[in-house]
């Protein structure tokens, strides 16, 4: 699920994926981890689910693929079950904006991308969506993005981030100790009174035959006050070359009955690791479900 690494990306399904998908189709005639996660895991062909989905997101759950009209169907799992789902579903962009589309869902293709079964949308979509959802319960959270920032925000929120990560950091030896956090995307909203940031910072070696870069995924929390400093609530982190380093995204946040829900991707050389991360009404943080998909 790589897609072009400039500017803010969505996990997408490559369109040699998508070409080879329904060639296979037709010569077939069309038939085809967190701290917190729970222990009930399913491996199913490439694909490894774990935890237990929200219900508050209903009965199905796409992302975009990089061919028009095309998706990914996270949830159901199997294509069979996939294939009995209604066809309406609201598609939701990480900024909040929604729009409701009908879709089509086609057969599972078993030699790509695990079992994840493709999805098509009857009508063009006039936004850049990330998530769509066969939902009523959960509704979907206006968040900004780092150009909705003052420059006095901008260093504030760098300077908060950066602290952040250097303690998610500290428990692992690393290359990049003591080089400087730069800021590379940053969505926040509020909820339940308190104001809820996801960032990416970068930390870079330009050597010149092989750069190296460090990115870090933060989640973090505060109260309303503009004084208050921010606690980290959840974190993740990987290094390497430029070219193979693991990419973090905010695809939505959601509210729900039983609190906020965050949809995060991890998009890594070999595939993308899906999950929904939710804070109860308690304020408590744990990731209810995640799935890993092969491409």
């Amino acid at each position: 699920m790589v897609h072009s690494r400039a500017g803010f990306r969505t996990p997408l399904l490559s369109a040699a994926c998508i070409g080879a998908f329904f060639a296979a189709c037709a010569e077939r005639g069309n038939n085809r981890g967190a701290e917190h996660k729970r222990d009930s895991t399913v491996a199913a062909d490439s694909a490894i689910v774990t935890g237990d989905w929200p219900a508050e997101l209903g009965a199905a759950f796409v992302v975009p693929s990089d061919t028009e009209n095309l998706a990914v169907v996270l949830y159901p799992t199997t294509a069979g079950a996939a294939g009995s789902v209604g066809a309406s579903l609201t598609l939701v962009s990480s900024s909040g904006d929604t729009v409701r589309r009908q879709v089509g869902l086609q057969v599972q293709d078993s030699l790509h991308c695990g079992d994840a079964t493709i999805a098509r949308l009857t009508r063009a979509t006039p936004l850049s969506w990330s998530i769509g959802m066969q939902s009523t319960a959960a509704i979907p959270l206006r968040t900004d993005s780092m150009d909705a920032l003052s420059a006095a925000d901008s260093t504030l929120y760098s300077a908060e981030m950066a602290r952040l990560a250097s303690a998610v950091n500290a428990e692992q030896p690393s290359r990049f100790t003591g080089l400087p956090f730069t800021l590379a995307t940053l969505r926040r909203f509020r909820t339940d009174g308190r104001e809820v940031v996801v960032s990416q910072v970068v930390r870079r070696v330009n050597q010149e035959a092989d750069p190296l870069e460090e990115r870090t995924m933060i989640v973090a929390e505060r109260g309303t006050a503009a004084t208050e400093r921010f606690t980290s609530v959840h974190g993740s982190r990987s290094d390497g070359n430029e070219d193979n380093t693991d990419h973090f995204d905010l695809l939505a946040a959601l509210r729900t009955a039983h609190g906020t829900l965050l949809v995060l991707a991890r998009e890594k050389p070999t595939g993308t690791l899906f999950e929904i991360l939710e804070r109860d009404t308690s304020g408590a943080w744990t990731v209810k479900w995640s799935r890993s998909i092969g491409c």
